[in-house]
């Protein structure tokens, strides 16, 4: 059967199990598993910059989710997720034809992505949702926690994109240069920098700024942790959300500051 033949979901299907093992080669640094976690304690202070997923629903939101208007979604009888979401969608829609909004990053809400288009276009995505498993019934409650977000966090999102500004800044006048930064490149609340020292890979980097230990509570007054993500191509990933304050910003800045200082020592003694 030619494949001109088959619906879009199975040709999914036949494209997902018939291309090249090339094509699915994952970079490890990729993979969240195994990446450092958060450590509990009230000696310790957490600035979680791995992802901008790892928020949480607020008091609100969680109240909108209890409360939520709820039906079969299926069968497109869900009130919440056809009128509260709507008119959102529509107002993106008058500039392009297709959108896709993902609103659980950054914003708290615990799950959801939008996607606007055409009757004919949203009909061909339900299929394919459906034809590969997908498909929920009283998602309103998932709809109301998206509401919240739009409604009433969306505002503060130019706040994160200014801490990840300020940090981004802030990698570039540390002593000793132990960071590179493309400034033009900072635009949102997603930075990616590189190490000038090819002796501390981005992994490495990343472990030492989640660890603590009494030398950096001595010199900073206090245990901080900060998580990150080693990223593809050599760089380290860290991202801003609705968790990261400017007090974190600062904290994580003065951890980073420290370990470039505590690495150039480190290499010193080992001349």
């Amino acid at each position: 059967m030619s494949s001109k033949t088959l619906t879009i979901p199975a040709r999914l299907l036949c494209y997902c199990f018939h291309k090249p093992r090339r094509v699915f080669h994952v970079d490890p640094a990729r993979l969240y598993y195994g990446s450092p976690q958060v450590v509990t304690g009230s000696a310790v202070r957490t600035v979680d910059l791995r992802s901008d997923t790892v928020t949480k629903p607020g008091a609100a939101m969680r109240r909108a989710m209890a409360e939520a208007e709820v039906g079969d979604d299926v069968f497109g009888e869900d009130p919440t997720v056809n009128g509260v979401l709507y008119k959102r969608v529509l107002a993106h829609m008058l500039i392009y034809y297709n959108s896709c909004l993902i609103i659980l990053d950054g914003l708290g809400a615990p799950v959801g992505t939008m996607l606007g288009g055409s009757k004919d276009f949203i009909q061909r995505a339900v299929r394919a949702r459906k034809a590969l498993g997908g498909g929920m019934r009283q998602s309103g409650v998932l709809a109301a926690a998206g509401k919240i977000a739009l409604s009433d966090m969306i505002g503060r999102v130019k706040e994160d994109h200014r801490n990840a500004k300020s940090f981004a800044q802030a990698l570039l006048q540390c002593d000793p240069p132990m960071y590179q930064v493309d400034l033009t490149t900072v635009e949102s609340n997603i930075l990616r920098f590189r190490l000038r020292d090819a002796h501390m890979s981005p992994a490495e980097f990343c472990e030492r700024m989640a660890g603590v230990d009494g030398e950096e509570v001595k010199a900073l007054g206090q245990g901080v942790q900060v998580l990150m993500f080693p990223h593809v191509g050599g760089t380290v990933r860290a991202v801003w959300h609705l968790g990261i304050s400017e007090e974190d910003t600062q904290l994580a800045i003065q951890k980073a500051h420290f370990v470039a200082q505590q690495h150039k020592l480190k290499s010193i003694r080992a001349a």
